[in-house]
């Protein structure tokens, strides 16, 4: 008998906490070395881009990726990154105003609604076996996502077109190096395994 059975902690623990703790891990990782190590770059070479908006937004690739990995799980999976996050960005605040939390919300819900979306009407990028994966059509669904993403900001923060456009191609960019990264970083354990 399995430990999962006859444990329904450890069942949990699989399936929510350990994931939970990776996305946790690697949203913070991706806020850190986009404000911390690209925003210095950006704000160098770029100092007039509107409202200070990242032109290479990681974490968006973390959305993307946990959505596409753990389908609706994902949303409560980001939950601990996205307030961590937001805490990161307003210098240790932890408490969200209305308005925040339905940003925030639309950020939670925007890759997956649009995986989702995409495999109801035939376009099933979720990863299965013996499946091959599109890099393509994940960096297309992270466009889309970005539109709901920033029809959510938008709204719910006031932000003006200009900006929501900024953050658009920040998302794009952050999908696309991410799912770089994660090729590269797939190749180098299969090279490994070999």
């Amino acid at each position: 008998m399995s430990v999962s059975k006859v444990c329904p902690v450890s069942r949990y623990a699989s399936r929510y906490l350990v994931p939970m703790l990776l996305v946790t891990a690697a949203y913070m990782a991706a806020m850190l070395v986009t404000f911390e190590v690209l925003m210095p770059l950006q704000l160098e070479f770029l100092p007039a881009f509107p409202n200070h908006a990242s032109i290479l937004f990681l974490p968006h690739g973390v959305r993307v990726l946990s959505a596409w990995l753990y389908r609706w799980r994902s949303v409560v999976l980001l939950m601990p990154g996205s307030f961590l996050g937001h805490a990161y960005l307003e210098g240790g605040r932890m408490h969200y105003t209305f308005d925040e939390f339905l940003a925030a919300s639309a950020g939670l819900v925007c890759a997956v609604l649009v995986l989702e979306l995409l495999a109801r009407i035939g376009t099933d990028v979720y990863p299965a076996k013996g499946k091959r994966v599109h890099w393509l059509e994940l960096v297309l669904a992270g466009a889309l996502a970005s539109i709901i993403n920033g029809i959510g900001t938008g709204v719910f923060y006031g932000n003006d077109a200009m900006t929501i456009s900024a953050r658009f191609l920040g998302d794009v960019t952050g999908v696309t190096v991410s799912l770089f990264l994660l090729v590269l970083l797939i190749r180098l354990l299969e090279r490994r395994r070999a």
